[in-house]
């Protein structure tokens, strides 16, 4: 581009009004949708009661609804794990119709670069009045992704529920776009729009993965990454449940506005009986990671051998080779999350395999079970299976 084209550009965006058909000129002199054009968007994104069937109301079911309402609480992004057509996109749209709120889906293509994911901006030309002459120029506009649109929810005003679906294919240059939507909850688009979107306090990001994919599955996905997600193992139904989720898809049975998310009941308990049993859990937690480690490490075809705290052997019942399985050790980050959810109202069992037993495995299959049953019987051995 020649001098002379430059300094056309900056003569034509000096003459563009600051606003245009419901979009406003941002630092960079593109043109980016405002408040009121970002929340007529989402209008189109809100998902109607009637068009959601309605769940059979079994109890692992309402369990999960009342643990995502307490990561949304709590402002922790969730990833759900299971193979394909066991239901993750339609809990997802549930509960966003239960939420009241706009349900944005991006799908995480294989080709999905770090442009793409933004977003994009085009040229339009515009008529513009100048000194009684009418002049048709060129305005530079940003059009959001669905993944900008989720970003820009703190903007609009508008929590929303933000679904990232597939995201095995997710690629290496796209996983910083996550680990700042799940981190500082905001979206740089500098290099397009000039501004960073911030996610709404109440916005609840919510992502899809299928461990089956191909012959890498969950272990394409950045470890990093998944440690920032609160991980719900999603399992296909059988038996009674199976019959259950077949009946409730083929009946004519749909949400209706009454249907909300489960109510999180602040604990009868006494403040300090409380955290007594959350300082003697987060002992025990903190225990059973340092064992589980220790057991990684131990050497000898035996394997199942840990360390107590009166340093004699247990056994665990997990073989080396299965703790091969992990993708890395538990860390502190794992056990805070952990107490983040149990403190707010989560059983203790559900509170450890989402943020510690599923963040680490890469096998959703046996060594996930036994992994999760070692941890299990840690933890009931010293506090309530429920604190609320």
């Amino acid at each position: 581009m020649g001098e002379n084209d430059m300094e056309s550009q900056r003569v034509v965006r000096n003459i563009l009004p600051n606003e245009i058909d419901g979009y406003k000129k941002s630092v960079s002199g593109c043109y980016v949708p405002k408040k009121e054009t970002l929340i007529r968007m989402f209008e189109s994104f809100k998902v109607k009661p009637e068009e959601v069937k309605k769940y059979v109301p079994d109890k692992d079911h309402l369990g999960i609804l009342r643990d995502i309402e307490i990561c949304r609480k709590l402002g922790k992004p969730i990833l759900l794990v299971g193979p394909t057509g066991v239901g993750k996109t339609l809990l997802a749209r549930n509960v966003a119709a239960r939420l009241g709120m706009p349900f944005i889906r991006q799908a995480i293509t294989a080709d999905l670069t770090d442009h793409k994911a933004r977003g994009g901006v085009s040229m339009r030309r515009v008529p513009i009045e100048l000194d009684g002459q009418v002049m048709e120029l060129t305005m530079n506009q940003f059009s959001p992704s669905n993944l900008s649109l989720i970003a820009m929810s703190g903007l609009a005003e508008t929590p929303v529920v933000g679904f990232e679906d597939e995201m095995h294919n997710v690629r290496e240059g796209v996983t910083p776009l996550f680990h700042a939507m799940t981190n500082e909850r905001e979206l740089p688009c500098i290099e397009l729009s000039g501004e960073i979107y911030e996610i709404h306090r109440d916005t609840l990001q919510m992502a899809a993965l299928n461990p089956e994919y191909g012959d890498e599955g969950i272990d394409r996905l950045d470890a990093a990454l998944r440690r920032r997600y609160m991980t719900i193992d999603f399992k296909m139904p059988t038996g009674e449940r199976l019959k259950k989720v077949v009946t409730s898809n083929l009946s004519n049975q749909f949400l209706t506005s009454s249907d909300k998310m489960p109510e999180i009941e602040p604990s009868e308990r006494k403040s300090a009986e409380r955290e007594k049993i959350l300082d003697r859990t987060l002992n025990q937690l903190t225990k059973a990671v340092t064992e589980l480690i220790i057991h990684r490490a131990a050497e000898g075809e035996g394997g199942g051998r840990a360390i107590d705290e009166n340093g004699d052997d247990v056994n665990t019942g997990l073989q080396t080779e299965e703790l091969n399985a992990f993708i890395e050790n538990p860390s502190p980050a794992h056990v805070v999350n952990a107490m983040e959810l149990f403190k707010a109202g989560m059983r203790a069992d559900s509170a450890i395999d989402y943020a510690i037993v599923n963040t680490t495995v890469n096998n959703f299959g046996p060594v996930r079970n036994a992994i999760a049953t070692y941890f299990g019987n840690k933890i009931t051995a010293y506090s309530d299976q429920t604190i609320l």
